[in-house]
């Protein structure tokens, strides 16, 4: 079995504060260039290491790690709310 790892740091304001047009343009680019080698790559299985923002999970509760199996978005941050199941 062959194992791809693709990672890159995130932003939840993206698309609320953008960055200088010239910053935004890499950042774009970098992402086409993560998505593009993710589809040719053509994985089985896709794991997502995600911060949860506290939106789940606050100190009183807050676990060293969680496994989800599914996930929901709030709709916050300007992002499409629902299920987050993707295929490419």
């Amino acid at each position: 079995m062959s194992v791809e790892l693709i990672a890159m740091s995130h932003s939840p304001l993206l698309g609320i504060n953008d960055p200088a047009p010239e910053v935004e343009g890499k950042l774009n680019e970098a992402f086409e260039s993560l998505k593009k080698r993710a589809k040719e790559y053509d994985p089985d299985l896709v794991i997502v290491f995600t911060p949860d923002h506290f939106n789940g999970f606050f100190y009183n509760l807050m676990p060293p790690y969680c496994i989800g199996y599914a996930a929901e978005s709030m709709g916050d941050y300007k992002t499409t709310a629902g299920p987050q199941t993707r295929r490419m």
